[in-house]
């Protein structure tokens, strides 16, 4: 045998072996992964698959299977979480999805499926794996318009809807940026959980409510700035409460410390509709977010504004529209204002409310406010309509009921009815005596108006769907408008750049650092900061991004077109 012939040809075969040895090695090393053969006797479970919606991760109690390279998802956690609607047909032992505009049908076992009532066959089928229908991720997200991405890295699926987007911000900042700044002395917190500007409400005439609107602007309640233990924080949140971040004693040298502050933030579609959320429906109860989410069928939900949540009657602050109309009527606060062609807007208001007796004013009426409840030791007057519920709530005061505009009953010190076509004015203190100008059979109305709480002059909210208040501004026509002082707490917003509506939710910030974050990062031209605290919660497709401490009054939800 002649060798030397031989030699070039071994080297050849042999090269070529090792190249394609060495080609091959990740792919066989990733095959034994998913065997569990790492070389060693102990087995290795393949990493768990990520479903992020819109960037958002939503959680299933089955996990998602990988067969035949088709990733396989229980089918009714993804898209009851989109609004859409999943029905399980038994005997046919088939599902069916309707969500928008799109249909789909799948059959266990079976390659064929209908979308939009057109036959497509399958390249994996549905199965049923531990009592859950699992669907072909990829397929069944495309037939219902959703664009998908696979990530291998991450182990993660991408599903977009194109209607809005959820991001997770973690800014850094430094100890001594917020904990030297000056405090604005109006930053009184008060231990009942309401600001002074709150509860001097029920005190004041209706000649004070510009000082109102002012004070209120300017203060916020200690129900809003509550220490962050009431919520339950991330664990690598803790850093950013701890001892570390509190100011040196006098004449200690400062370190600058850093920490890093997380904002959660949804820029929302312009086809969302927005609707205040009252709980149970109504004004003066509480539920959970979660619960008024589901309510309203809402695709995302943030905490509303300031209630009582100490008193007996649960009532929010400020002026809140529902459907068009007047729900809840005081003066604190900046109002967010949706009008009915989807535009926002914000409004510092002061709102009356004057009244008719025989369609004349002289002798007339006025009321504080509407649906919120008085005061029986100070002098008040207050409407009360059906959005308040079956009954006004409390026994106190004269209330003069009215029924399809005339006066039916003049009552003392009862929880009267307020009938489903009509209202009741209920006086206290010395404004009983006013109630003496209404006799049974009279004509009753009222009207309400706004103006503006710097020029005085008249504004028209006659085009406005929904609204509500809060306090304080933290962003103004581009500039940062909050003060400097503040807790770290929990936190929610209503941000806003150009036509995009952003929500905004933090575990642990100052108003600065918050009002911060919201305009370098997402360039927010005006944002209003919404209740906090055990209150401040974040809500999308099914699931809460924060959970609020407590039930709630109210909060702004958004639907899906």
């Amino acid at each position: 045998m002649d060798w030397k012939k031989l030699l070039p040809k071994i080297i050849a075969v042999s090269t070529f072996l090792l190249i394609m040895m060495h080609a091959a090695s990740p792919l066989l090393a990733s095959e034994a992964a998913a065997q569990g053969d790492t070389g060693s006797s102990a087995e290795q479970e393949p990493p768990s698959i990520t479903i992020k919606l819109d960037g958002m991760v939503i959680p299933s109690d089955v996990e998602p299977v990988i067969e035949s390279g088709r990733v396989l998802v229980p089918m009714r956690f993804l898209f009851q979480a989109l609004g859409g609607k999943v029905t399980w047909h038994e005997k046919e032992r088939a599902v069916e999805v309707n969500w928008k505009n799109n249909h789909l049908v799948l059959t266990v076992d079976t390659a064929r499926a209908l979308v939009n009532n057109k036959p497509v066959t399958l390249d994996v089928p549905a199965r049923i794996l531990k009592g859950r229908t699992m669907v072909p991720l990829r397929f069944a997200a495309e037939s219902l318009g959703l664009g998908v991405h696979w990530d291998a890295e991450e182990y993660a699926v991408y599903l977009q809807t194109g209607l809005l987007q959820y991001q997770l911000l973690e800014i850094e900042f430094t100890a001594l940026q917020a904990d030297d700044m000056p405090v604005d002395e109006e930053d009184n917190n008060s231990e009942e959980g309401e600001s002074e500007a709150v509860r001097s409400e029920d005190e004041s005439s209706e000649d004070e409510s510009m000082e109102e609107v002012e004070a209120a602007s300017n203060h916020e309640p200690a129900g809003e700035a509550e220490s962050a233990a009431e919520v339950e924080l991330p664990s690598e949140l803790e850093s950013s409460t701890s001892e570390s971040d509190e100011p040196a004693e006098a004449g200690e040298e400062q370190e600058e410390k850093s920490y890093t502050v997380q904002v959660h933030t949804i820029r929302l579609g312009s086809g969302f509709k927005p609707k205040v959320g009252l709980a149970q429906g109504l004004v003066g109860c509480t539920a959970h977010l979660a619960n008024i989410a589901r309510d309203y069928k809402a695709t995302a939900a943030i905490t509303g504004t300031y209630f009582n949540y100490l008193g007996s009657h649960p009532d929010p602050y400020g002026t809140i529209f529902s459907r068009g109309r007047v729900v809840h009527l005081g003066s604190e606060g900046t109002t967010a204002a949706f009008h009915k062609n989807g535009s926002l807007s914000f409004y510092q208001l002061v709102p009356s409310v004057r009244g008719t007796i025989n369609g004349s004013s002289d002798p007339g009426w006025s009321a504080f406010g509407i649906n919120h409840t008085s005061n029986p030791d100070k002098a008040t007057t207050y409407v009360y309509t059906p959005d308040r519920g079956e009954r006004i709530g409390f026994s106190h005061g004269t209330s003069v009921v009215v029924e399809k505009g005339r006066v039916v009953g003049i009552y003392e010190d009862e929880n009267v009815a307020i009938p489903r076509d009509g209202f009741v004015i209920n006086f206290t203190d010395w404004h009983k005596g006013l109630a003496k100008s209404f006799q049974i059979g009279d004509e009753v109305d009222y009207t309400i108006s706004f103006t503006d709480a710097k020029t005085g002059l008249p504004v028209s909210l006659d085009t406005v769907e929904e609204a509500i208040s809060c306090w304080p501004m933290l962003i103004t026509n581009g500039e940062i408008s909050t003060w400097s002082g503040g807790e770290r707490a929990a936190r929610t917003a209503l941000a806003q750049r150009g036509g995009t509506i952003y929500l905004a939710a933090t575990p642990a910030a100052t108003p600065l650092e918050f009002a911060t974050i919201l305009q370098e990062y997402l360039g927010a031209e005006n944002a209003l900061n919404l209740d906090g605290g055990g209150s401040a919660g974040l809500y999308l497709y099914g699931h809460y991004i924060m959970q609020p401490a407590r039930r709630i009054s109210n909060a702004l939800v958004f639907i899906q077109p």
